[in-house]
């Protein structure tokens, strides 16, 4: 496989951890950081093999660069496409946005990666992707090129249903995290409750969405490792949640404010414990 230069944009977790990935697999990861922050030396733990270190190498809009690969918050996607955009469509967002950029193929990544400034860059992932089918027809072949594995091309509102799985986790670790709740309340029926509760709420908002295949597994599992969680010295994952879930906890309220309104529009369905937590999930923090 040929190596490529791979311009990526965000200096957050996911993009630190695409950084990893890339230079782990012969390509050349040039970075740069939407805050203008120094990009330091990372040490990496990654779930099933030996510890390493990313070194991200500074790019600028003069590096010759094959591919574009977008790792950002979903505020800061439209704004990063313009500055750093490839003219030719080979763009890649790793965000889980609801709502597909022009001229960018929309890539929802099966990965899980936090930075702890104790520990570093903790990375869990299973290398596959799933891609919007209104992407260009390109997008497979890039992605392959760069290690990762297709697992299928999806519909919008499949994509949708993909950043709500995110979400309905995200209202769960916040809730944990502020002791709205305890670890035993958590289950796979709890989360997908508030996955069909914030479905409701962007079918609402005239928003397609539906059911992503696996979803339920997903929470089963995510709910065994949140109620009997195994040593976090040992365990990547459990690291990565405690991140999460630790101040400030910018990454939990940046997502959980995309669903803000189209949930204050809808209005509570029931006075359940999913309603409840997402009530919670999407108000402003008290300071």
């Amino acid at each position: 496989m040929s190596s490529l230069a791979v311009r990526i944009i965000g200096a957050g977790a996911v993009g630190m951890a695409c950084g990893y990935l890339l230079q782990r697999r012969g390509h050349k990861p040039l970075h740069v950081s939407m805050r203008g922050a120094p990009l330091r030396e990372l040490p990496v733990a990654m779930q099933g093999t030996a510890r390493g270190r990313y070194r991200p190498e500074a790019a600028t809009h003069a590096s010759p660069t094959d591919i574009t690969l977008f790792a950002v918050g979903p505020h800061e996607v439209a704004g990063a496409l313009a500055t750093w955009g490839q003219p030719d469509g080979r763009n890649l967002v790793f965000c889980a946005h609801p709502e597909p950029q022009e001229g960018a193929v929309m890539v929802f990544p099966q990965i899980s990666a936090e930075i702890c400034p104790m520990r570093g860059l903790g990375i869990v992932t299973s290398g596959a992707v799933e891609i919007c089918n209104k992407s260009q027809p390109h997008a497979p072949g890039l992605l392959l090129k760069l290690g990762f594995r297709l697992v299928r091309m999806v519909t919008r509102a499949h994509f949708t249903g993909r950043a709500l799985q995110t979400a309905a986790s995200y209202v769960v670790l916040l809730a944990l995290s502020r002791g709205e709740m305890t670890r035993d309340q958590v289950s796979q029926v709890l989360l997908i409750d508030i996955m069909r509760l914030l479905m409701e709420a962007m079918r609402g908002a005239e928003i397609a969405v539906q059911l992503p295949d696996g979803c339920s597994r997903a929470f089963a599992e995510l709910a065994l490792h949140i109620c009997a969680p195994t040593s976090a010295e040992n365990d990547v994952l459990s690291q990565n949640l405690e991140a999460l879930m630790a101040t400030p906890q910018r990454k939990l309220r940046g997502h959980l404010a995309l669903y803000e309104a189209p949930w204050r529009r809808h209005g509570p369905a029931s006075d359940g414990l999913a309603a409840r937590l997402i009530d919670f999930a999407t108000s402003k923090p008290v300071l």
